[in-house]
């Protein structure tokens, strides 16, 4: 079974990063991302189970993220692993 659970960990999942156009965010500013990143123009890529854990557990701002109805449709991430907002 442990070679089943290794073999997930090497999957992808899509993500995109925005690159940082103000300060910083930090815990009293978790909610005003938008300031803080060109929520505008992500660039899709793909990251790996593994880095996207070390995303999470390195964040600074983890927020949800909802549509124009209320539903959920994401995840933002600010992390100080890569210093980059991403959002899946």
């Amino acid at each position: 079974m442990p070679t089943a659970i290794n073999h997930r960990f090497r999957e992808h999942v899509a993500v995109e990063p925005f690159e940082l156009i103000g300060r910083t965010p930090d815990w009293l500013s978790r909610y005003e991302i938008g300031k803080s990143y060109d929520l505008g123009n992500g660039r899709r890529q793909t990251l790996s189970i593994v880095k996207l854990c070390h995303q999470i557990v390195h964040s600074v701002i983890f927020t949800f993220s909802v549509d124009s109805t209320g539903l959920f449709d994401g995840v933002y991430v600010t992390s100080d692993y890569a210093h980059a907002a991403v959002g899946t």
